[in-house]
């Protein structure tokens, strides 16, 4: 069930962004509403204000040829010395697009040694991502810019100490860095208390349709529970 601003309930075609919507899956429903706050931000939300997401996905690419892991001990390609390798870099074609993994704001995009072109995304509560070896950058990063998970952020490349083209990507925790296939990805944080009459307002009365919807299929398919 979907319910999209400007359309009727059940209509058909296409109207509008999907404001509610329902599932069913093994006799588990599971509802979510979008909501916009009061700062211009979209997100989607089970309707008690608890997020719909991970704060993070797995993978920065939409392919994942690994080419190299997360190792302490790896034998640089280049230099032929053991030195940690802090990351895992995924071989890709100059140009792949490069996804940001979470929410959070540039606090570095420039040269950074042997990393060639690099951003670097802080993600609050002490986590930050790092993107480097990257051909070029997305317009308008830049230290402050707002990133939102899954935006495009820059370009794969192979700037730097690298021996062909592929994103090296980081996840710090507090200062450390941490195997980003393993690490424990936290959830999104939950709307905030300031916001939730803000939500309650957008979003109870589309709450309230798919509740009506709800009642409607129950009549249809066992009238003498809809009494």
């Amino acid at each position: 069930v979907v319910e999209r601003e400007g359309r009727a309930a059940g209509g058909k075609g296409r109207a509008g962004d999907i404001r509610a919507a329902e599932c069913g899956n093994k006799g588990k429903v599971l509802r979510a509403v979008r909501y916009t706050g009061p700062d211009g931000r979209v997100a989607v939300y089970k309707p008690d204000g608890s997020s719909m997401r991970k704060a993070f996905s797995r993978n920065p690419l939409p392919v994942t040829r690994i080419t190299s892991r997360f190792n302490p001990n790896r034998l640089h390609p280049i230099f032929k010395t053991v030195r940690p390798h802090r990351g895992v870099d995924y071989g890709a074609a100059t140009g792949t697009p490069v996804q940001v993994t979470g929410d959070g704001q540039v606090a570095f995009a420039g040269r950074q040694g042997g990393y060639g072109n690099v951003l670097i995304i802080d993600h609050g509560r002490g986590n930050r991502t790092l993107y480097a070896h990257l051909s070029r950058f997305a317009p308008k990063m830049r230290v402050g810019q707002r990133v939102n998970q899954g935006q495009v952020i820059g370009y794969v490349g192979s700037t730097g100490w690298a021996t062909g083209p592929h994103l090296h990507y980081e996840f710090q925790v507090n200062g450390q860095t941490k195997d980003p296939l393993t690490v424990a990805l936290p959830n999104a944080q939950p709307l905030p208390d300031a916001y939730r009459r803000h939500f309650l307002t957008q979003t109870s009365g589309w709450v309230a349709k798919l509740e009506t919807l709800a009642t409607r299929r129950v009549a249809q398919t066992d009238p003498a529970q809809a009494q």
